[in-house]
C-alpha cells in the first residue's frame, strides 16, 4: 500500500492546510471583539474535521465512487428535500438554506457540488465512445434537477456552481456537435430568461426573487440604495482599497474591525484580508489558489480513467468559479451572491466539502502508475 504514496502530491494537503491556518487567524482577529471566541474555535474544529475526511478519502480507492454514484445522488437529493420541509429546515438570511443537527447546521445544497462531480463524471465515464443522446439526456437531467431544487431554497449562488461544475465536466466528454450546440443554446436561453425575469417582463418576472433582483440593481449602480441592497459592496470596495499595497496589519483595518463590513468572516473574508495584508497579501492568497488549482490540473492529466479524470475537472471547475466569483462579488466585479470563498470563508459543511473533494483528487494522484521501459 505504501508503494502508492511515490506519487503521493504533498502541494494537494500543504496548500489546503496553509489557507485553513488564515481562515482561523483571520476569523479570530475579524469577530474575537464582537462575537467572542466562538466563531474561530468552531473554524479550528472544522478544519481538524476537515483534514480527517481528507486522508480518510485518499485512502479510500475513488473508482469505489462510480459504483456507489446513484445512492449518492439519490442521498444529495433526499438532503435537498428534507431542508425544504419547515420542521427540519433551518431559514436565515431570507432563504431556507440548513439543516439544524442541534451541534452543526448542515447545508446540503454544499454537498450538492460534490455529488454532482461524482454522479456526471460516473455516468460519463461509462460512455466509451462518443456519447450517445440518451446518455447526453440523462446527463442534463441530473445537473437540473438538484439546481432547480436548490434554487427553489431559493440560493441562486450555490445553484450557480453546481450548473457550471456540471457543465465544465460535460464539455471535457466526447460530444457530438449537436450536443455542444445544445448546451450553448441552453446557456444563451437561461442567461436571457434572468435578464428578462430583472427587467420585469412577464412571464418571467416571478423567477428572480426581489433581493435578487436588488442585488443585480446594486451591482449595476451601488449608489442606487446605499444603505441597504449597496452597503455590503461599497464597505467591501473601501477595505480592499484602504489596504493599500502592504495592509494596515492584522488587527488594525477600520472596516472589518469596526463593523463597517457584514459578515466579515464568511462572504467578505476577502476584503478583511485586503484591508489587513494590502495587495502583496491578496496577491499571495490567489496565488495559492491558483497554484492549488495547477496541481488539480495535473492530477487530471495523469489520472488513469476517465472516471479520475472527469473528478479532477470537476473539482477544478468547482473551486475555481467560486474563488473568482467571491473575490469579484469583493471588489464588485461580481453581484453578491453568497458564496463562500473555499477554505477561508467560515462554515462547517463548505470545508468538509472542499476537503472531502482535495482527497479524492489525492486518491486519484496516488494510483498513478507512471510506465517504465
Amino acid at each position: 500500500m505504501w508503494n502508492r504514496f511515490k506519487t503521493f502530491d504533498p502541494w494537494l494537503y500543504l496548500l489546503p492546510l496553509i489557507l485553513l491556518a488564515i481562515s482561523v487567524v483571520f476569523i479570530y482577529t475579524l469577530t474575537v471583539d464582537s462575537s467572542g471566541p466562538g466563531l474561530y474555535e468552531h473554524q479550528a474544529v472544522f478544519g481538524v474535521i476537515g483534514v480527517v475526511l481528507m486522508l480518510a478519502a485518499t485512502f479510500i480507492d475513488y473508482r469505489g465512487l462510480r459504483s456507489w454514484a446513484n445512492w449518492i445522488y439519490l442521498a444529495g437529493l433526499i438532503g435537498l428535500v428534507l431542508v425544504r420541509i419547515p420542521a427540519i429546515g433551518k431559514s436565515d438570511f431570507g432563504a431556507q438554506r440548513w439543516i439544524n443537527l442541534g451541534f452543526f447546521q448542515l447545508q446540503p445544497a454544499e454537498i450538492e457540488k460534490l455529488v454532482i462531480i461524482i454522479v456526471v463524471a460516473a455516468l460519463l465515464s461509462r460512455a466509451r465512445m462518443a456519447v450517445s443522446g440518451r446518455r447526453f439526456a440523462m446527463v442534463v437531467g441530473a445537473i437540473l434537477l438538484p439546481v432547480v431544487a436548490i434554487m427553489l431554497q431559493p440560493d441562486l449562488g450555490t445553484a450557480i456552481v453546481v450548473a457550471f461544475t456540471g457543465t465544465v465536466i460535460l464539455l471535457h466528454a466526447r460530444l457530438r456537435r449537436w450536443q455542444l450546440v445544445t448546451i450553448i443554446t441552453g446557456l444563451v436561453l437561461v442567461i436571457t430568461v434572468v435578464s428578462l425575469s430583472f427587467k420585469e417582463v412577464a412571464p418571467f418576472s416571478k423567477i428572480l426573487k426581489e433581493y435578487q433582483k436588488d442585488r443585480l440593481a446594486s451591482f449595476i449602480d451601488p449608489s442606487r440604495d446605499p444603505l441597504k441592497t449597496g452597503y455590503n459592496v461599497q464597505e467591501s470596495v473601501i477595505a480592499v482599497g484602504s489596504g493599500g499595497v502592504t495592509g494596515k496589519g492584522l488587527g488594525y483595518g477600520s472596516q472589518s474591525e469596526l463593523n463597517f463590513l457584514p459578515v466579515v468572516y464568511a462572504d467578505f473574508i476577502f476584503a478583511g484580508i485586503a484591508e489587513a495584508w494590502g495587495l502583496v497579501g491578496t496577491w499571495a492568497i490567489l496565488g495559492i489558489y491558483f497554484f492549488l488549482l495547477y496541481r488539480v490540473l495535473q492530477a487530471a492529466r495523469i489520472a488513469k480513467d476517465d472516471f479520475g479524470m472527469l473528478i479532477c475537472i470537476g473539482v477544478l471547475a468547482k473551486v475555481l468559479i467560486e474563488v473568482l466569483v467571491n473575490v469579484g462579488m469583493n471588489i464588485r466585479l461580481m453581484p453578491v451572491t453568497g458564496i463562500p470563498l473555499p477554505l477561508l470563508s467560515y462554515g462547517g459543511t463548505t470545508l468538509f466539502t472542499n476537503m472531502l473533494a482535495l482527497g479524492i483528487v489525492q486518491s486519484v494522484v496516488i494510483r498513478y502508475k507512471r510506465l517504465t521501459f
